[in-house]
């Protein structure tokens, strides 16, 4: 999947490119963005994840996330490895027991990574 940013006046500010792949045993996302044309001579921005786990039925397993972003020069790599995903089923759990507030998996208060 592909996603073109444009500005006021059609001006071309930036590209997105997001590949899914799954079985019904695995999964595997990745995605990467950058400024292009004008907006690129304002700041200079790209990044790149890749996200993979397996899946249980329905339900995803994350076990790795990794990310690298370059602005302006300075390259940040970010990569996580989820120990066999268990934290996101503790989430995922919660948030079946609160049907259409998924977004309250974490205790208030208690800082949330998202992937």
């Amino acid at each position: 999947m592909r996603f073109e940013g444009f500005g006021p006046a059609g001006v071309h500010l930036m590209t997105t490119h997001t590949v899914i792949e799954e079985t019904p045993a695995w999964y595997l996302i990745q995605g990467d963005f950058a400024t292009a044309g004008l907006g690129a001579l304002f700041v200079s921005v790209s990044n790149r994840s890749v996200a993979e786990g397996r899946q249980t039925g329905e339900i995803p397993k994350p076990e790795r996330f990794d990310s690298e972003t370059a602005r302006n020069g300075v390259v940040q790599h970010k990569p996580r490895r989820l120990p066999g995903g268990r934290h996101a089923e503790r989430q995922l759990a919660a948030a079946a027991g609160r049907a259409g507030d998924p977004g309250r998996c974490a205790p208030a208060g208690r800082p949330r990574s998202t992937i």
